[in-house]
């Protein structure tokens, strides 16, 4: 690898900007404050949101948000179809919260404790100081006094605590069988009017890519149903001002220290119980190994793996594993003839990437990884470089649509420790980070390392076979394959799971976790496959 080569001088600036806390420090809240007056501006006036007069409002503004990386309605996944794994689909989901789940806002104490941190960071942002206003006159910006600062941090809480309530519960949304429902835009545009779906899709599509998606799958239709009905409840202001508070919480990351030990401050009292910023370096290696993982990926490989023959030689260690797997299959008493035959062609049919990627990009390759990060552009300031970040993974992300999928791509890089399967891929993935000590060594006997990284791979070979694998064939298509008869024994067989965690306590509540929704309990008894 060429030292001087321009990814590398670009993945060297990213981390230096970040690293310039002085710079980032002296600049405050600032670096938000013209993406926060487009906001503002998109919500000329206040009145009741009525459907479809204010179509085109919430349309621009889910634009914005999205442009900036932010979905506070819903959630877009851009993947494999789970009905057709080998084509690219659009998967509409419900949104990321503020809190962790939606369970935090039916507790009246935890949404106090939620005002009463949410208001210092949006007072850091939004108060009139004099650094404040010489920057937010520049962006066009009116900063507020402690009243509206008050009113704008109550009204982003109402929004999103009615948003939350009108979520299905995670346990809801675990069967891939009840939660996909493919619809047309036209029938989006018909169920769904608060959005011009066509409209918001093309702001996103490259243009040329001419034909719009044939459907999008909905993962949730009632949320979308009850969206629809909780935004005629809101005014413009009380979403705008959501908006504001969703924006600011998701750029802190990128702005001073002051402003982000506030939040940390809130996240502390209210869930982490962690109250400290991490070292600075430690952030920025890990934001600099996010945008450049390929090639932050190909140092540490060369630093750490054995090359290619080690590869090689790892590919046949999973195949002995996969072997280890059929063997257990045939001794299952539970898998009925019919099911078990399927079991062991899925397993057999497991792909396995290892260590790091050899396309998309070539991790071997120079001119892979520099048509990698061609169109990503890198300066001295760290706020932009985010926000050229997000642009750049905005692209890359939708210029897949209608596109048949890559099998050839990792959601993960070669440094992470880590492991994961993929259900439209029956794929196992080990990336090289998790290759080593205490897991993996090549120089001990290799009993320790069946015990060590074979425990890891063994365990995500697993999830191609439980209670979420069984939806899905050899061939990654979403498809029942488990015959009801070995379904009735396999939840016979896994009651015990159910029992335990229903008998498990909550340290200081005295409070079992006793009606935790059997497919939950069971989906995670995966978990403790190893």
């Amino acid at each position: 690898m060429n030292h001087s080569s321009r990814e590398t001088r670009a993945m060297d600036s990213r981390y230096n900007s970040c690293m310039d806390e002085d710079t980032i420090n002296s600049l405050g809240p600032t670096p938000i404050y013209k993406e926060l007056a487009e906001i503002y501006r998109l919500f000329p006036v206040e009145e009741p949101i009525v459907f479809p007069q204010h179509t085109q409002i919430v349309t621009q503004a889910l634009v914005f948000m999205l442009q900036q990386g932010i979905e506070p309605l819903q959630s877009l996944y851009v993947g494999p179809d789970d009905k057709n794994p080998n084509v690219t689909a659009i998967n509409v989901l419900q949104p990321d919260l503020g809190l962790p789940s939606k369970e935090y806002y039916d507790k009246k104490d935890i949404l106090l404790l939620y005002k009463t941190g949410l208001f210092p960071v949006m007072k850091r942002v939004l108060e009139p100081s004099r650094l404040n206003l010489d920057e937010a006159g520049k962006a066009n910006l009116t900063l507020l006094t402690d009243i509206g600062i008050d009113t704008l941090v109550t009204h982003a809480i109402a929004v999103e605590a009615k948003i939350a309530k009108a979520m299905l519960l995670s346990q809801d949304l675990l069967d891939p069988t009840t939660t996909y429902h493919p619809m047309t835009l036209d029938q989006l545009q018909e169920n769904y009017p608060f959005l011009h779906w066509t409209q918001f899709l093309r702001a996103f599509i490259p243009k040329e890519i001419t034909e719009d998606p044939p459907f999008l799958i909905v993962n949730a239709p009632l949320y979308q149903q009850r969206l629809v009905a909780l935004l005629k409840t809101l005014t413009t202001y009380q979403l705008r001002d959501y908006f504001v508070v969703r924006h600011v919480l998701d750029k802190v990351y990128a702005l001073d220290t002051t402003t982000r030990s506030l939040l940390q401050q809130m996240k502390g009292d209210l869930y982490s119980g962690t109250h400290q910023l991490l070292p600075r370096h430690q952030t920025c290696t890990k934001s600099t190994s996010s945008t450049f993982g390929p090639l932050a990926g190909r140092y540490f490989v060369l630093a750490t793996l054995g090359g290619e023959s080690e590869r090689h030689s790892l590919e046949q260690f999973v195949t002995l594993l996969q072997s280890s797997w059929i063997q257990r299959l045939l001794d299952i008493d539970w898998l009925d003839t019919p099911t078990r035959h399927q079991a062991v062609e899925k397993m057999e049919r497991i792909q396995s990437k290892l260590a790091y990627t050899v396309a998309s990009p070539d991790m071997r390759s120079d001119k892979s990884l520099e048509e990698y990060t061609a169109n990503l552009t890198v300066t001295s300031s760290y706020y932009e470089n985010q926000k050229s970040v997000t642009a750049w993974e905005l692209e890359k992300i939708w210029r897949q649509i209608n596109q048949p999928v890559d099998k050839r791509k990792w959601m993960m890089n070669a440094q992470d420790v880590n492991a994961y399967y993929t259900r439209t891929g029956n794929e196992v993935v080990v990336p090289a980070g998790i290759l080593r000590s205490p897991f993996y060594d090549p120089q001990v006997p290799a009993s320790l390392n069946y015990g060590g990284i074979g425990m890891v791979i063994g365990h995500e070979l697993s999830h191609a076979l439980d209670n979420a694998g069984r939806m899905y064939n050899q061939e990654g298509r979403l498809e029942q394959w488990w015959t009801n008869d070995t379904l009735q024994s396999y939840e016979k067989a896994s009651q015990c799971y159910v029992d335990q965690y229903n008998h498990w306590t909550v340290e200081g509540e005295n409070k079992t976790l006793y009606g935790l929704p059997t497919p939950f309990t069971r989906r995670f008894s995966s978990e403790l496959i190893g």
